[in-house]
């Protein structure tokens, strides 16, 4: 696999293109020789070697990797994921993740009585995002 994908990037136009990919083939290469556990291969300072240049390449790469994952344009239902959405509404789809999650089926949730209530501070909520005056830290 990491054959294929190495020899395709070379048949890329773009140079920009062809770089980046060139990086995402030789990260996915490391990679697999951490995953597959090269370590009885490799000496310790190799195995070192490796690891450093999948951090250094996961830096380089870090400032692409939206685009690389935008280009395998995989819907959201797909994902099945809130974050990165298409739309852009990621706070909203998170609330209804949360409202339909099996850890909130129940109200209030487990433990909420026994942990979370002897803890809430219910006035300082009822001020909701008006402005506080004082120490907020003498209030935690």
């Amino acid at each position: 696999m990491l054959e294929n994908f190495a020899g395709l990037v070379l048949t890329v136009e773009d140079v920009a293109c062809r770089r980046v990919l060139g990086q995402l083939a030789a990260f996915f290469g490391l990679s697999l020789m951490l995953d597959e556990n090269w370590e009885g291969q490799l000496d310790r300072l190799d195995m070192a070697a490796v690891r450093n240049a999948v951090g250094l390449l996961g830096e380089t790469l870090r400032p692409e990797v939206v685009a690389l994952v935008d280009a395998f344009d995989i819907p959201d239902r797909v994902l099945n994921s809130t974050i990165g959405r298409y739309d852009g509404n990621v706070y909203e789809a998170l609330y209804e993740a949360a409202k339909k999650s099996e850890l909130n089926r129940i109200e209030p949730f487990d433990g909420y009585h026994e942990f979370l209530q002897p803890r809430l501070d219910k006035e300082f909520l009822k001020l909701g995002n008006k402005a506080y005056t004082g120490d907020i830290r003498a209030r935690l």
